[in-house]
């Protein structure tokens, strides 16, 4: 998220990354992220040789992918802080 951002701030217009084929929960992170597949890379990884899913996002200042950016920026802001599990509401001390 902090990368995106920065990307942002910093004039970048769309943000791109490999990912292997067989990463599947990464894959469906950076979906989740407004990255979409767009080509891949064959024998990317000199490890294995797996081939590499391209992944892009559509412009980084486009109005869907900032309400994108902004609702997944606030959902991680509430997973940082959340309230303690012992805390009352105001007015139910017991």
């Amino acid at each position: 998220m902090a990368a995106l951002d920065l990307s942002v701030e910093r004039g970048a217009r769309e943000a791109t990354l490999e990912v292997r084929l067989s990463n599947v929960p990464a894959r469906r992170l950076y979906e989740k992220y407004g990255f979409r597949p767009v080509g891949i890379r064959p024998r990317y990884y000199s490890d294995d040789h797996e081939d590499a899913l391209i992944m892009t996002t559509e412009p980084l200042s486009s109005p869907d992918m900032r309400a994108r950016l902004a609702a997944l920026g606030a959902e991680l802001a509430g997973l940082r802080d959340p309230e303690p599990p012992d805390a009352l509401p105001p007015g139910d001390a017991g």
